[in-house]
């Protein structure tokens, strides 16, 4: 897997089983657009499972994500894919409800992503 475009050599080694070997190498180029993969659901509930509302994926540059509960109140935002939503809101975990979500990315590539949606809080 590589997570950048560009042009990368490849190489394949094969041995027999009489300890003969022989490699061939090739260049490859990687074109790809990146990827995002949201969540509809999670549960935190300190098992270790699915605790987290993370957004994953690869080939992201810039990342802006902000979550809302159902009075359009601001209960999440970041800035960086790796860190998550747990649920919780100045401290106090908050109660099972599905929330809004919207997501601004811009892609290695240079394109950019924008997407809204609701992710279910199951406790």
């Amino acid at each position: 897997v590589y997570s950048n475009p560009g042009t990368y050599t490849v190489c394949l080694t094969a041995r027999s089983p009489a300890g003969c070997e022989d490699q061939y190498c090739r260049e490859i180029d990687v074109e790809y657009d990146g990827f995002i993969d949201i969540p509809n659901a999670f549960t935190p509930n300190g098992d270790g499972v699915n605790d987290v509302f993370l957004v994953r994926g690869f080939g992201v540059d810039q990342f802006r994500l902000r979550i809302f509960n159902r009075w359009g109140e601001l209960v999440h935002e970041s800035n960086a894919m790796q860190t998550g939503w747990d649920g919780r809101f100045r401290g106090r975990d908050q109660p099972m409800d599905a929330y809004a979500w919207q997501l601004d990315v811009r892609f290695s590539n240079g394109r950019e992503d924008k997407r809204e949606g609701n992710v279910t809080l199951i406790r």
